[in-house]
């Protein structure tokens, strides 16, 4: 009962008091790693951004192959994928849509990546084709609209 508990009690307290010198320091460097490793993983994310984001950014379907989206009752939309590091984004309203025009990525950004659309991977993708006229002066460029049922 009750009287058990309070017999037992001080022994476990003399027992954490009078810990072996050994396993004194192995909690100590136990706590200390994880205190270190909580901090390190704020720094990283909180102060220094450094991860990687996936936003998906207007495409312009006459001129790249781009994702496409199609809603019931909404336009079309079409997208390519950029993945940056956070700390290379612009700060500005990811809602607003000259936000996300100016997410690109700047020639030799280390980390930076386009994603267009892939017909072979059997996604619904817009392609385009550009092939010469038929009377050979120019180039004709059209617009195919490939959809892939899943």
């Amino acid at each position: 009962g009750i009287l058990s508990v309070v017999y037992l009690w001080p022994t476990q307290l003399w027992y954490h008091i009078h810990m072996d010198r050994k396993s004194k320091i192995l909690s100590i460097v136990l706590v200390l790693m994880i205190v270190w490793s909580v901090w390190a993983t704020y720094d990283r994310i909180v102060i220094k951004h450094d991860y990687l984001v996936s936003i998906e950014v207007p495409c312009d379907p006459i001129t790249e192959s781009c994702f496409v989206l199609e809603e019931e009752g909404e336009d079309t939309y079409f997208y390519k994928i950029v993945e940056k590091s956070a700390y290379n984004l612009p700060e500005c309203d990811p809602t607003d849509e000259s936000c996300l025009e100016s997410i690109v990525c700047v020639f030799d950004e280390v980390g930076c990546t386009l994603i267009y659309c892939d017909v072979s991977l059997n996604e619904n993708c817009s392609n385009y084709s550009v092939s010469k006229s038929e009377n050979g002066d120019g180039i004709d460029s059209s617009l195919n609209m490939i959809i892939k049922d899943s």
